[in-house]
């Protein structure tokens, strides 16, 4: 179990709503560094991978930027508790339609796919929406519903995956949170989401 006196880091790789994250995380009573040095030797307990704006974009900024060798090493072999948000979540994936010339991190298997628009469910899908639980997971438990803020027009359509814990119904319904042992991702913005997601950041930074 971390304490408050856990360290967490906060990827910047160049794109990322980083002030925001960082705020969260010490509102919250814990040390918080933004960082571009990833190495088994960093003293951090827990990551947090950001993520504003276009998969492509990204995926080349932080592959100019950080050593995904170490990146990987850090999260698959170390094993450190790590959370990526919104785009933050896709990068996890192999690649997107996004941008097919790049690939993703491949921490999880599958492709982010484009949301569908209509008449009632426009996209990008911006603002609050309900979030419904497959399973017990980060403080909410299975088939409770909860707000949280989204910002986005591509996801993880995939609501069957064996690592999916939370979705959401727009557009056809897509993943909201998924996991893999210790890494998590959330497609909507924590940080944004008020006492919803001051409790899902609490309770992933005490795991």
């Amino acid at each position: 179990m971390a304490s408050k006196f856990s360290n967490v880091g906060i990827l910047d790789y160049g794109i990322g709503n980083l002030n925001s994250i960082l705020n969260a995380v010490e509102r919250l009573g814990y040390s918080a560094e933004v960082t571009a040095e990833i190495s088994h030797k960093a003293n951090f307990t827990h990551l947090i991978i950001p993520g504003v704006g276009a998969f492509g974009p990204c995926v080349k900024k932080l592959k100019e930027r950080i050593s995904v060798e170490s990146l990987s090493e850090v999260v698959l072999e170390s094993k450190i508790p790590t959370l990526g948000i919104c785009v933050g979540m896709q990068l996890m994936f192999e690649s997107s339609e996004e941008d097919t010339s790049e690939a993703g991190l491949s921490w999880f298997p599958g492709r982010i796919k484009k949301l569908k628009s209509s008449d009632k469910e426009r996209v990008p899908h911006v603002g609050w929406n309900e979030v419904k639980f497959k399973s017990d997971s980060l403080g909410f438990t299975k088939d409770s519903s909860f707000h949280f803020y989204f910002d986005h027009s591509y996801a993880y359509v995939d609501q069957q995956a064996p690592d999916v814990e939370a979705v959401c119904d727009y557009s056809g319904g897509f993943s909201a949170i998924v996991r893999r042992k210790n890494i998590i991702g959330v497609q909507f913005h924590p940080e944004k989401s008020q006492k919803n997601g001051k409790k899902l950041l609490e309770s992933f930074l005490g795991s």
